[in-house]
């Protein structure tokens, strides 16, 4: 009985100490922004092995979404004040902003993510292994 004790004991510390890390976008003005994600089709491709995507697409941030592209893979999300929109996020000790080419948010001073470097740049390590962007 001990021995299945420590081996059970031993699967949950193993499991639950998987680091893992968030990137957000956090709307701090007084109105609702807009943010076109234009995500990387090739490295989609790539990862799904050109299984179908979309649903992965299409199953990210659902409640922000109000249009989608699924040609050129643009979708365009409308994010409320005070609410946040997660870029990425998941098992891991940093982000790698791979899904995207490009991000735009749009808003009467928008600003342009022009690829991933930008995009990388933009966001600041807030605390532990989260990373914000705050649109003020």
């Amino acid at each position: 009985m001990k021995q299945i004790g420590f081996v059970l004991f031993s699967f949950l510390v193993f499991v639950a100490c998987d680091p893992v890390f968030s990137v957000k976008i956090k709307n701090e003005c007084k109105n609702d922004i807009l943010i076109e994600a234009y995500y990387d089709k090739g490295i989609l491709e790539t990862s799904w092995r050109n299984r179908s995507f979309i649903p992965y697409l299409d199953g990210r941030n659902t409640r922000f979404l109000i249009n989608r592209d699924t040609v050129n893979l643009i979708y365009t999300y409308k994010i409320a004040p005070g609410e946040d929109f997660y870029v990425e996020g998941g098992v891991g000790t940093h982000p790698e902003y791979w899904l995207y080419n490009k991000i735009l948010i749009l808003k009467p001073d928008s600003i342009i993510l022009k690829n991933k470097e930008e995009i990388e740049n933009a966001f600041v390590n807030s605390y532990g292994r989260h990373w914000e962007f705050n649109i003020h």
